[in-house]
């Protein structure tokens, strides 16, 4: 049973880096699409008190993350190794908006998809190559994006990776 947005939002609230670190809003129902891995659908919340990390993965990107522009490089940690193995990213993709993660939640949980509201980076989509037709990942402001890397000429090659 799909849980209610006042069930969703109370859980965004309680969690809390240590015993509830962790929230995932899956697009279906269905537990046997609830898998976790690179390319399974979801939404993530991790973290807690004024510490949460935001990514998607949905739409054809690749876990595309929330992003600060004010953020910086400095490593913080979302939870710590008693939980799995811990986690932790860079700072600027840190939101300390807890208002914020809950819109940006319930966007995903109602419409499907990223709030345009929120800042999220440029993202690795999935896209088929051009030439060839195989599954190819890429950002989606590279220009040859839709061309995989076998299917790449050498000087396209130079070109795109130096």
């Amino acid at each position: 049973m799909r849980p209610s947005w006042e069930t969703i939002e109370t859980a965004i609230r309680r969690l809390d880096r240590r015993t509830h670190p962790i929230l995932i809003l899956w697009p279906t129902e269905d537990e046997a699409c609830h898998e976790y891995d690179q390319f399974c659908e979801r939404f993530e919340v991790s973290g807690g008190d004024g510490v949460y990390w935001l990514a998607g993965t949905h739409g054809g990107y690749l876990q595309r993350r929330f992003q600060d522009p004010a953020g910086g490089d400095r490593d913080v940690e979302i939870y710590g190794p008693l939980i799995e193995q811990g986690f932790g990213d860079r700072e600027r993709h840190i939101c300390r908006d807890v208002e914020l993660v809950v819109r940006a939640a319930r966007y995903y949980a109602e419409r499907g998809g990223f709030d345009p509201s929120v800042p999220w980076e440029v993202g690795r989509r999935a896209y088929l190559c051009q030439r060839c037709g195989a599954p190819t990942l890429a950002r989606e402001d590279d220009p040859q994006r839709e061309v995989c890397y076998r299917c790449l000429t050498p000087v396209e090659r130079k070109a795109k990776f130096g």
